[in-house]
């Protein structure tokens, strides 16, 4: 999640560079180099988050692992096989039929036969 808010944070200033570059050349105005410059400040903030994010997580699995101060990294990944979905079919409707005749026939509407 910090290595996104970086990336961003990146893109961001490539495309402050490219703005004031377009100014230089007079194929941007000055509003397009402000809009550059807003983004990547508005990217800091969400850098520090992230950054507080991961130590805050950090310290809770330390305190979970009861480690007592001793630092505490997680490194691999989560992934996983994405199954296909089982195929299910259609046993199930006669079932809902049957009991739908049952209800209608305790009800006593209808001319179908109980169990």
């Amino acid at each position: 999640m910090n290595a996104i808010s970086l990336e961003n944070r990146d893109q961001k200033t490539r495309f402050l560079d490219e703005a004031q570059k377009k100014n230089a050349a007079g194929t941007a105005t000055d509003y397009d180099v402000l809009v550059a410059k807003v983004g990547l400040e508005n990217a800091k903030p969400v850098i520090v988050r992230t950054e507080n994010h991961l130590l805050s997580l950090r310290e809770r699995l330390r305190f979970l692992l009861g480690r007592d101060g001793r630092p505490v990294d997680v490194r691999g990944d989560l992934a996983t096989e994405i199954a296909p979905y089982p195929e299910y079919g259609r046993p199930w409707r006669p079932l809902w039929r049957t009991a739908r005749s049952c209800r209608t026939s305790a009800t006593g509407s209808g001319s179908r036969k109980s169990w």
